[in-house]
């Protein structure tokens, strides 16, 4: 009687620990891959980011408190505060952050974040992107200064649509997130930058 008591004492704990594998697998491979091209590559590859981040012409007047930090997004609308956003859009990275893809501007032109919108706790900061309206108001902040957006175009892209993310001459912010239900679709919002007056 002993030896069955241990024998389903393992198999129970096997089934647990198989169980919490497949759970952690199942959110890892459904939660957001912001975009991979055909051959399973994230777009932080070269072949899709043309534009140095470096090209900011703006000198920085503080040091973020390390080199990976690009800024942080305020969004009120929609209830995200001084969120921290992080060089990169790899899975480590927007597991607890915003991303910034590597190759897009930090500052001038056209700034391209994303993140998740759905998963645990600190990985869906953009849960309520959908909520935006055409005239929110976005706060960008880094070390060259801060901008404000004001959401101008809100649309759904193909998750191969890397064109969103090529420079502009005028400043913009993209968010990028995506849908729940549709794997190859992406939420893209895109804002100008209000000038100050």
């Amino acid at each position: 009687m002993k030896l069955f008591k241990k024998i389903v004492i393992v198999l129970v704990v096997a089934i647990l620990v198989l169980l919490t594998l497949f759970i952690l697998y199942f959110n890892h491979t459904y939660t957001l891959n912001i975009f991979k091209d055909n051959n399973g590559k994230h777009s932080n590859d070269n072949k899709y980011n043309k534009y140095n981040k470096d090209n900011v012409q703006i000198v920085p007047t503080n040091k973020l408190k390390t080199k990976e930090m690009v800024g942080y997004l305020t969004i009120e609308k929609i209830n995200i505060y001084n969120e921290v956003i992080k060089e990169g859009t790899q899975d480590n990275i927007l597991k607890n952050n915003i991303g910034h893809f590597s190759n897009t501007s930090r500052f001038n032109g056209n700034v391209c974040i994303a993140a998740h919108n759905y998963g645990i706790r600190n990985s869906n900061l953009f849960k309520d992107l959908d909520k935006l309206k055409i005239g929110d108001i976005i706060i960008y902040k880094t070390d060259y200064g801060q901008k404000k957006y004001k959401v101008s175009k809100i649309t759904e892209i193909k998750s191969t649509d890397f064109s969103v993310l090529d420079n502009t001459n005028e400043n913009i912010i993209t968010l990028i997130t995506c849908i729940k239900t549709r794997k190859d679709i992406r939420l893209c919002v895109k804002a100008n930058e209000l000038k100050e007056e």
